[in-house]
């Protein structure tokens, strides 16, 4: 797929030639390491296997074009079935969803945050998502410590009704009469 984007910068293009080695030299300090995670490269559409995350590695990515189908091709071969895409708004959701309906993937895809909505809203939203999915979450660090129990009466409940009703809300809530007889009790007007 391929989309205009309104942006001040052409990244990606021959454009940005020129920033390549500054950004080599500024990021010569930075060592990488192996993802914790699987992780996928939109550099080179493949798993990261390798520590491959220097400046040269970064020069090549504002440079190239990106191989985002590619990368998520290599992550549903592998086996991923879920997909959560970490933004101010949901760029890529879109595009996750037509690459699987087009393959015919059971997938999901969860974006964390969406323009003009309520972010806490929106993040719990997407924690919902996720654990519908299978995702064991750690709830001590979403909720905070759990509140100490509270005893309950030991006595038995008294068992009293404090719920006020006509004849008519009572047939209307529960179907038929307390008489148990079979039929319905109308009144004469109707």
């Amino acid at each position: 797929f391929h989309r205009k984007l309104q942006v001040e910068v052409a990244y990606h293009s021959a454009f940005m030639n020129p920033l390549q080695q500054p950004l080599i030299d500024a990021l010569a300090g930075i060592e990488p390491r192996l993802p914790a995670v699987d992780m996928y490269s939109t550099v080179t559409g493949a798993a990261v296997t390798e520590l491959s995350y220097d400046g040269a590695y970064w020069a090549r990515n504002i440079r190239q074009s990106v191989q985002f189908m590619r990368a998520l091709g290599s992550s549903i071969s592998d086996g991923h079935r879920l997909f959560l895409e970490l933004g101010a708004h949901p760029a890529l959701t879109g595009s996750i969803r037509e690459y699987i309906a087009r393959n015919r993937v059971d997938a999901d895809v969860v974006p964390t945050l969406v323009r003009e909505t309520d972010d806490r809203k929106m993040l719990y939203k997407s924690l919902a998502s996720l654990y519908a999915a299978g995702c064991q979450l750690d709830w001590v660090a979403i909720n905070g410590e759990p509140a100490s129990m509270v005893s309950l009466p030991a006595y038995a409940w008294q068992r009293e009704k404090y719920w006020e009703e006509t004849e008519n809300a009572l047939e209307a809530r529960v179907g038929g009469s307390r008489t148990g007889l079979p039929g319905r009790r109308l009144d004469m007007h109707e």
